[in-house]
């Protein structure tokens, strides 16, 4: 996924529509989505190996440069059939967010392009032995269910850990993972229940979703519930002047990831991965962040 930025100087209204008038001043590019969570872990000193798909165009030339120049190792399948994922944001000099507008295709990927991704997912997981994969879902089709399930049981088959970022379309069979990390917003659309309190949603997911090993659901800015079989608790929020959100979640999973590669329990590993949440919002747009940015922050809980 391309995150793109265009950076505005506004005006005021518009004479033509009761909508803001707006100069650009300047534009960007970043990595967005699974591109994200490889960034962070790079920045964190681990060595990701990013595989998904993209558009045959222009945005899917810019992704693949920007991978290139972060020094991201990266299979990306080229479909000429759906565009890349692209989500542009216009935002003033202080990058308040003014509005958002995305363009993508969330159909399912042909059976040609899953069998591509099957293929550089058997040589990277089973024979180059991976030390963790990460699952990190965005609902626009390229986890098929077949697809899910090969890396499910090629992960069991090696015995490497599989952590997961899910999205309410396959939340259930996700959950069968070493870590399950989902979001509150998530966990009430699965639940159906949008307006559930956060303590009853994570009693009420905890319950259901019995096949992840351990469990970390984020809840804005309430912080973040934890569960294994050893132990159980809330971890409260950061308090930030100012929070930009996006791309936060990927950077807790990479956190988690790389706090679990250390040997670290899962208290630990949430206490690192909070920390790391709060880090990433307190920058402007989609942001990585360096172990040792994470172990300097302060901020009030």
């Amino acid at each position: 996924m391309l995150d793109a930025y265009v950076i505005a100087e506004i005006l005021g209204v518009s004479p033509e529509a009761p909508v803001p008038l707006c100069r650009q001043l300047n534009e960007e590019n970043r990595l967005g989505g699974a591109a994200n969570v490889a960034m962070n872990l790079n920045s964190m000193g681990a060595r990701p190996h990013l595989i998904s798909v993209s558009g045959d165009d222009l945005h899917g030339k810019i992704l693949l440069d920007l991978l290139k120049t972060k020094g991201i190792k990266a299979d990306i399948i080229k479909d000429s059939k759906r565009p890349t994922s692209l989500k542009t944001r216009l935002v003033d000099t202080s990058y308040k967010q003014q509005f958002r507008w995305d363009r993508e295709s969330t159909q399912p990927v042909s059976p040609a392009i899953e069998k591509k991704l099957l293929d550089i997912l058997d040589k990277s997981i089973t024979k180059r032995k991976s030390d963790a994969v990460i699952i990190q879902d965005y609902n626009k089709g390229v986890l098929t269910k077949k697809l899910i399930k090969a890396i499910q049981k090629k992960c069991r088959q090696n015995k490497i850990p599989l952590l997961v970022d899910p999205k309410h379309d396959h939340f259930e069979l996700l959950s069968d993972c070493d870590i399950f990390k989902p979001n509150l917003k998530e966990c009430r659309s699965y639940l159906k229940e949008t307006s559930l309190r956060s303590d009853s949603v994570c009693k009420k997911i905890s319950e259901q979703l019995k096949a992840s090993k351990s469990m970390v659901i984020t809840l804005g800015d309430k912080g973040l519930f934890y569960k294994d079989q050893d132990s159980r608790g809330k971890i409260p929020a950061y308090k930030l002047k100012a929070a930009d959100v996006s791309g936060a979640g990927d950077t807790v999973i990479a956190a988690l990831a790389i706090s679990m590669l250390e040997g670290q329990d899962l208290r630990t590993m949430a206490e690192f991965a909070n920390k790391a949440g709060a880090l990433s919002c307190s920058k402007d747009g989609v942001s990585s962040v360096s172990v040792k940015e994470i172990r300097r922050f302060k901020a009030n809980k």
